[in-house]
């Protein structure tokens, strides 16, 4: 027997992705097939159609898929292996643990948690000052001495930014005569 043609992997979600195939060609077979064989990583399913609907899996996850024919006594024919994917990341929550500094009587240092799915950049906003890196720190200068700032914070991963905001509240010092 020949392996699957035309494999794909499509709809590919946080949750799931469908795989499907088209049948082996009549002039190729070695007998009936009875079905196909479909793994992805250590899960094996048999399937009489020629698309397998994937649900329930881990988000930011690597799948390597294969797909082979199961001939009228069982055996399995070669398999072809798709290449790996990931199922794609949440949208991110807003950052869990920021925390803030006094620096001065003039600037704040704002601090965020790492999360634990990738990170494009963090973003912070204090005023009309909005400040975008890939690191977790921003330090924000001009402000005015012993007044209270709110900073918000927000980060973005590939899915998008963040479902919302995480609000720090911080004062600078009093000037120093």
């Amino acid at each position: 027997s020949a392996t699957p043609q035309n494999v794909n992997v499509t709809s590919i979600t946080t949750r799931g992705f469908i795989v499907s195939w088209d049948p082996l060609p009549l002039l190729e077979r070695n007998g009936r097939i009875r079905g196909y064989q479909i793994t992805y990583n250590t899960r094996t399913v048999t399937e009489s159609n020629f698309t397998l609907d994937v649900q329930s899996v881990q988000p930011n996850t690597q799948f390597n898929v294969t797909v082979a024919a199961i001939g009228d006594q069982g055996a399995l024919g070669p398999r072809f292996g798709y290449p790996t994917f990931s199922t794609r990341q949440l949208v991110p929550s807003p950052p869990l643990s920021t925390l803030g500094a006094t620096i001065t009587s003039v600037s704040v240092q704002i601090s965020s948690g790492s999360p634990n799915w990738t990170v494009r950049y963090y973003c912070a906003q204090l005023l009309q000052q909005l400040s975008c890196n890939d690191s977790s720190t921003f330090t924000f200068s001009g402000l005015a001495a012993f007044t209270v700032y709110t900073v918000r914070t927000y980060v973005t991963s590939t899915q998008g930014d963040s479902s919302g905001f995480t609000n720090v509240t911080i004062r600078t010092n009093e000037d120093r005569p």
